[in-house]
């Protein structure tokens, strides 16, 4: 409180007594949270939404994985900086995908539009991601200029097994 406020020990005392925490939020109430739309598919499970603005899933036991083995799928939108609208889609999810933590190196093989986020302007790009490891990344701008991209990083022999996961997340990802 500020000196003007002028409260005493006693008030600020039992102002701090009437605070309680209320039960966490579910799932659910976590995805609906976010700036977007998006539901998880088999095998992925939801990790954890991170800040308001993004959601990580994963296929395999572990909630945190230092190693990288488990198969990573995050949704996000832009939290920061100016809209990007205007610009070039596949540029821009060019220089996302090379910003990417362990992705500066990955090498594209696939590029092409799609449909992602309710918005027909999405791209879509696959490849390497190192020795034994494949990335799928799908990218759009909305309709405020701001964007949204789900980006998945797995093993390179489990590409049969997920695509069809992480294509069937990717369908419901939208703008809200």
């Amino acid at each position: 409180a500020m000196p003007a406020a002028k409260l005493d020990d006693a008030a600020i005392k039992a102002m701090l007594k009437t605070v309680s925490l209320g039960a966490p939020p579910s799932e659910t109430d976590k995805l609906a949270s976010l700036p977007f739309k998006v539901a998880p598919s088999a095998p992925f499970r939801v990790l954890d939404t991170m800040g308001g603005t993004g959601v990580a899933m994963t296929v395999g036991e572990k909630n945190v994985d230092p190693k990288g083995e488990q198969p990573l799928l995050i949704v996000s939108s832009q939290v920061s900086g100016g809209p990007v609208a205007g610009m070039d889609p596949a540029a821009v999810a060019k220089t996302l995908l090379k910003q990417t933590r362990e992705m500066e190196s990955a090498e594209i093989d696939t590029e092409k539009k799609v449909s992602f986020g309710g918005s027909s302007n999405g791209v879509l790009l696959e490849g390497k991601a190192g020795e034994n490891k494949r990335f799928v990344q799908y990218f759009a701008t909305g309709p405020k200029g701001n964007f949204v991209r789900l980006v998945s990083f797995f093993p390179a022999d489990r590409n049969g097994e997920l695509r069809p996961a992480i294509e069937k997340v990717a369908e419901t990802v939208a703008f809200k």
